[in-house]
């Protein structure tokens, strides 16, 4: 109860000072003169007016057409290349208006192009985007826009070489050789994590991540974003190095670049998520023509297409010294590996002492010159499982599909697969190819050449129920992948013909099986409040789904139970949303409602009993209790919660003066409350940078 009566406390307290909308700030350059960006009819006219006025929760409406970067910020404004943009935290960037709009959803940014040029008149700025040390995360978002006209070129400055487009990295000092890593000393905490969804990088140039860098554990989220026509040295389109790993889903890859990493370039301990991607007619000088993964780099890259990518070594992908990526769902069609080196090729995928799982995938149509159309190893135990490798071609060396070179203790090893001329397990089997782990067949796998999937076995190919589960399973090196290349309504095991999931898995990117799988989801509101969708969601196999519950007014919510699991963290509040995520099995939402009482407490009192400093805070501040309250009161605790209720911190309380480190905490506005035993005996609002 007394959980109760404090966190109604809280809510009180924080929809007085807290819980208004998000400020919107509208853009429009067509306007004769900027006004002061409230309306479209008074809307700034430029970009940098706004990001300058955005503070806190707030939302920037820019309407379609070309804006610049006008401001250099900190760094030397004699130079105008040094003009960018910075993101913020807590603010929302949308881009697509027409500059009538009323809501976000009415927009069209597809066609109706918010473009942020660094173009200049005779040159181009190093970066559209430049986060040095800002400590970006998710709550800074950028929605539906173009960027382009980046142009990174400052060798003498190595940062402003990096990321023609946008530049996410903390703040670093070089201390001695740039090219060393330990000669950098990082500033923890001031990494940058953005949101990036629905946005074009195109003609954007650098040393170093044409489109985007993103180093030193800078981990940002790119969603629906298309990367077309980009160029630079290592990643025509992005760089992520020194443990960045961010979750590129459901983007496109088209045109880019590069010496090496035509598209993407992963190197030094990093695992970024590459998940329902596309890469087409990207170009590597040298090795990967969509992506190269170097030096530790365990990139899970699932659920994606490679399409006539080249380059001399690993036309698709190039997988080189130390690294161990993951590869899943994957197809790999009309990719060429153009070198002359007569031993080395992998039109598909080249391997060079590397470990990597490739898993469930396709490989047909590609094509080198010399060794491996399909997939070439040089000293690489890389594991292949249940994997179609079929209709490949290698110009000279006879090696068709599959090509090896180097000591037989660092072969790879084939499982559950189907590779044309292998032999198949057994006595027949192409030694020098690689080891025979069993399980594998050289059988036409029938594709159907037809529709949507041409590379969908048929029903009645010897890849059906060929396959292995174990990938799948517990400690699998494909665990918690449910769907197969064509994402969520298509389980990843099912027997042909089947409705429901199961069985044995099929060899290659595609399940036999064109029904589509869902499960419902029942949510049910109780009086005064209502859940969002209510009733019975049909939610395909795979797939995530969100409920927004909301109190009506003078209420709150009581409880929410999922699948008859209390959420206490909903309790007490206005509004409240869950998300049911990789939806597999039928689930049920309720939500119950109470109402607001009159707690009767006086809070200019309270904010008497603490005295919090510094305020604002970093890293750490000092609690300062009025002792009174340490001679009447037991069990003294604080509890720190954000704007939505949420708790993030909680402690005993033994001393007047109290030291309370806050250095993982995000930047942003708290509420502190300290509770005895038997009340609350205040709160004050703590800012967190």
């Amino acid at each position: 109860m007394l959980k109760h009566l404090f966190l109604l406390f809280f809510i009180a307290i924080t929809i007085q000072l807290f819980a208004q909308a998000p400020q919107i700030y509208y853009v429009n350059n067509q306007n004769a003169a900027s006004g002061d960006g409230t309306s479209w009819g008074e809307a700034f006219i430029t970009l940098q007016e706004a990001l300058d006025a955005a503070e806190g929760p707030s939302e920037i409406w820019v309407a379609q057409g070309t804006y610049h970067p006008t401001s250099t910020y900190d760094l030397d404004d004699q130079d105008e290349r040094h003009r960018h943009f910075r993101m913020k935290n807590d603010v929302t960037i949308y881009g697509g208006f027409l500059g009538t709009e009323t809501q976000p959803e009415q927009r069209d940014w597809e066609n109706n192009h918010t473009i942020l040029s660094g173009e200049l008149d005779d040159t181009n700025v190093y970066h559209v985007f430049y986060h040095f040390g800002l400590g970006l995360d998710e709550t800074a978002v950028l929605d539906g826009f173009v960027i382009t006209g980046g142009y990174a070129d400052n060798q003498e400055i190595i940062f402003h070489a990096l990321g023609g487009g946008m530049l996410n990295t903390p703040e670093v000092e070089i201390v001695g050789d740039p090219d060393d890593p330990s000669d950098f000393i990082v500033e923890e905490g001031t990494e940058s994590h953005p949101t990036i969804r629905n946005c074009e990088f195109t003609d954007n140039a650098a040393m170093l991540g044409g489109a985007m860098m993103n180093a030193f554990y800078s981990s940002p989220h790119i969603m629906h974003c298309t990367f077309t026509d980009n160029l630079a040295h290592h990643g025509g389109a992005i760089m992520n190095t020194m443990g960045s790993s961010p979750h590129i889903i459901h983007s496109t890859f088209t045109g880019n670049l590069a010496h090496n990493g035509g598209a993407i370039y992963n190197e030094h301990d990093i695992s970024p998520v590459i998940d329902h991607c596309r890469f087409y007619n990207n170009m590597a000088a040298m090795h990967g023509g969509a992506i190269r993964n170097d030096d530790y780099s365990t990139a899970i890259i699932s659920n994606s297409i490679f399409e006539g990518n080249q380059a001399p070594l690993g036309g698709a992908i190039h997988n080189n010294t130390e690294s161990s990526p993951v590869i899943v769902n994957c197809l790999f069609t009309n990719n060429i590996a153009d070198g002359e080196n007569e031993w080395k090729g992998g039109g598909g995928i080249y391997n060079y002492y590397a470990t990597p799982h490739i898993i469930n995938c396709t490989f047909t149509g590609n094509s080198t010159a010399h060794g491996g159309g399909g997939i070439s190893n040089q000293n690489s135990a890389a594991n292949i499982v249940n994997t179609i490798i079929w209709g490949n071609h290698a110009e000279h060396m006879g090696f068709e599909e599959v090509g090896y070179v180097g000591d037989e203790d660092d072969a790879p090893t084939f499982s559950y697969c189907n590779i044309r001329e292998s032999g198949g397990s057994g006595p027949d089997w192409f030694e020098n190819r690689g080891i025979d782990g069993g399980n594998n067949i050289d059988d036409d796998p029938e594709f159907d050449m037809n529709g949507d999937h041409p590379y969908m076995p048929a029903e009645t190919s010897p890849v059906a129920d060929a396959g292995s589960n174990a990938p799948f399973g517990d400690g699998g090196a494909a665990m918690g992948i449910l769907t197969d290349i064509r994402g969520p309504g298509f389980p990843r095991i099912m027997e042909p013909g089947n409705t429901e999931p199961g069985g044995i898995v099929d060899m290659g990117a595609y399940e036999i099986n064109d029904n589509v799988v869902t499960r419902i989801i029942t949510a049910t509101a109780g009086e005064n409040g209502s859940i969002y969708p209510e009733g019975e969601t049909e939610v395909l196999f795979g797939d995530s789904q969100s409920f927004f519950i909301e109190a009506d007014e003078e209420y709150l919510i009581d409880e929410v139970f999922a699948d008859d699991v209390a959420l206490d963290d909903a309790s007490g509040l206005l509004s409240f949303t869950w998300t049911f995520s990789l939806v597999t099995d039928a689930h049920t939402i309720s939500a119950t409602f109470m109402a607001d009482p009159d707690l009767g407490i006086d809070s200019d009192a309270l904010l008497q009993a603490i005295k919090v400093y510094p305020n604002p805070a970093e890293n750490h501040f000092t609690l300062n209790i009025n002792p009174q309250y340490l001679k009447s009161n037991t069990n003294l605790r604080y509890y720190l919660y954000d704007v939505t209720g949420r708790k993030i911190l909680s402690g005993l309380i033994s001393d007047n003066q109290t030291r309370i480190n806050i250095s993982n905490v995000q930047t942003g506005i708290y509420l502190l409350q300290l509770v005895s035993s038997e009340k609350i005996l205040g709160t004050a609002k703590l800012q967190v940078r």
